[in-house]
């Protein structure tokens, strides 16, 4: 121990000389710059030569420190030395009766102005070298504690993870790496659980989200309508005054109760939103409970920095599954069972929820055999749910028409929009 504060003190003692003969280099180059600058000093009193002489001196021996923050205690004082071998036959030319008069003594040795910058010179470069080792010796410290906390992780999951699993009897429980040494049969166990351990963050929760369809005689609506939530139903607004919120998209509540008292439609919620936070507002949207099921972001699968949501875990007839998104990246794994509609941004002026009822009452109506059919149809234009009123349009033109026409048959004459749109 004494052997180490020994150590210690001499490191200290050498960090001192040190900065001493860095200031002292420091001082000594400025102190002689300030009086170049001056007229009333070497400025104004030595010739043009000879100041330049000095300013060329000065201004290498600050290129060097700059360039050399590191330098060692013998090339600091060496460097003073040129500095000085050059400086002082000068100055004691000018002050022994050459242009600078009388012989007074050097400025840069009594000048009093000149004492008190070396000393605030050196007190500043004192400070910001003892700045620097205490950052230093955070830096050091901080790196140490991550790599003693890295090391600790790979040590535990080595022997924890690694070790062979027992039964009740504490007997190991043979596995396909029982046959290797220690070393590679702990490590190949680490990795399968840690590969394991990302799948789960990676895939759905479970193999199928949803229970099977109600069997007879219970009744089970043909069509399942999937939506996102957030951008479909909601949009998250910040404001000063009540900081985030959801705000509810128009014709909410119109779209569940007709979904709903249709008795066509099986509402499920497929949202990439943590639960926590999207089951009470879930609540507060549909306290009917029209929505029969609620699947979040435990429930999809995570690729490339997206929320998938995986219809084929669904457990159900993927021809009668209609998935309403405004990501399609979100849908890629189903496309063709994808409608996907404008994010909602909060206008309060949206109609989109009201012309979407009407489009799922017209597949309900016409019994479609495989929506997918239809999705893939509208699918091909910006703006599906405009097509469609297009086509209502045209349609109401035509019956106006065929009106009279159709009166007289014994039954109506009527062709579905929707069946023309998909020739």
């Amino acid at each position: 121990m004494i052997k180490d504060a020994e150590k210690f003190s001499d490191e200290d003692k050498k960090v001192k000389e040190k900065v001493e003969a860095k200031n002292e280099l420091e001082s000594y180059a400025y102190s002689l710059k300030n009086q170049l600058s001056d007229k009333e000093k070497l400025g104004g009193k030595l010739s043009d030569e000879d100041k330049t002489t000095i300013e060329k001196a000065v201004d290498d021996a600050i290129s060097w420190m700059d360039l050399h923050s590191d330098a060692e205690i013998e090339e600091l004082k060496a460097k003073k030395k040129t500095l000085e071998d050059t400086v002082q036959p000068i100055i004691t030319k000018l002050y022994s009766g050459g242009s600078g008069g009388s012989g007074e003594s050097p400025p840069h040795q009594d000048n009093p102005s000149s004492t008190n910058e070396q000393e605030e010179i050196e007190k500043e470069n004192a400070e910001k070298e003892k700045k620097r080792r205490r950052q230093k010796k955070i830096t050091n410290y901080t790196l140490l504690g991550m790599l003693v906390t890295f090391s600790g992780s790979v040590i535990y999951a080595f022997f924890t993870w690694g070790a062979p699993k027992r039964d009740d009897d504490g007997n190991v429980i043979q596995d396909e790496f029982s046959d290797l040494s220690f070393l590679p049969q702990h490590a190949s166990r680490a990795w399968k659980t840690l590969t394991h351990y990302n799948q789960i963050i990676k895939e759905p929760s479970r193999e199928l989200l949803l229970p099977p369809p109600l069997p007879p005689p219970y009744y089970q609506p043909p069509y399942t309508i999937v939506m996102e939530m957030t951008g479909i139903l909601v949009n998250p607004e910040w404001t000063y005054k009540t900081g985030w919120r959801f705000k509810k998209r128009p014709m909410l509540d119109y779209f569940l109760h007709q979904c709903a008292m249709s008795t066509n439609f099986e509402l499920v919620i497929y949202t990439h939103e943590q639960g926590i936070t999207a089951f009470p507002l879930l609540n507060s949207l549909d306290p009917n409970g029209y929505i029969m099921y609620r699947l979040f972001r435990d429930s999809t699968r995570y690729e490339d920095g997206v929320h998938i949501k995986d219809l084929n875990r669904l457990n159900r007839d993927l021809k009668k599954v209609i998935h309403i998104d405004w990501d399609a990246k979100a849908c890629r794994l189903n496309q063709e069972n994808c409608f996907t509609l404008k994010k909602w941004d909060g206008d309060s002026d949206d109609r989109t929820l009201y012309d979407l009822t009407n489009f799922l009452m017209a597949i309900a109506n016409e019994r479609v055999e495989d929506v997918r059919d239809v999705l893939r149809h509208y699918s091909q234009f910006d703006d599906p749910l405009e097509k469609f009123k297009e086509n209502q349009r045209k349609l109401a033109e035509n019956e106006e028409k065929t009106k009279e026409e159709a009166t007289k048959q014994s039954g109506p004459a009527y062709k579905s929009f929707l069946m023309k749109a998909l020739r």
